[in-house]
């Protein structure tokens, strides 16, 4: 039996989200776009956080549909984009002192 590559990279994100077609389910819409999100936040990178923090808020979006804003997934998908959105304008503002300093 063959073993499938399971693990995401940078160049396999985009092909794992083309799964998501209208058939999918918006529970597994919502866990391949919170994967996909995830993985982007632990890469960082100001173009990688970017797409992350869009990811959250898509994802977010499907989540109040489905569950309402009160639940603590929802809670949790915030904490996750909040942090994102931190860790961005660390990056920019290191990247404007750097630019700074030259």
């Amino acid at each position: 039996m063959t073993k499938h590559n399971t693990q995401l990279n940078v160049y396999n994100v985009d092909v794992y989200l083309d799964q998501i077609n209208k058939y999918t389910s918006k529970d597994t819409e919502l866990k391949f776009k919170m994967r996909a999100a995830n993985f982007y936040k632990k890469l960082g990178g100001i173009k990688y956080l970017r797409r992350a923090i869009e990811l959250y808020d898509e994802s977010h979006e499907i989540e109040c549909l489905i569950r309402g804003q009160n639940q603590p997934r929802a809670h949790n998908i915030l904490v996750n984009l909040i942090t994102c959105e931190k860790k961005l304008d660390k990056l920019k503002s290191l990247k404007k002192k750097k630019k700074g300093n030259n």
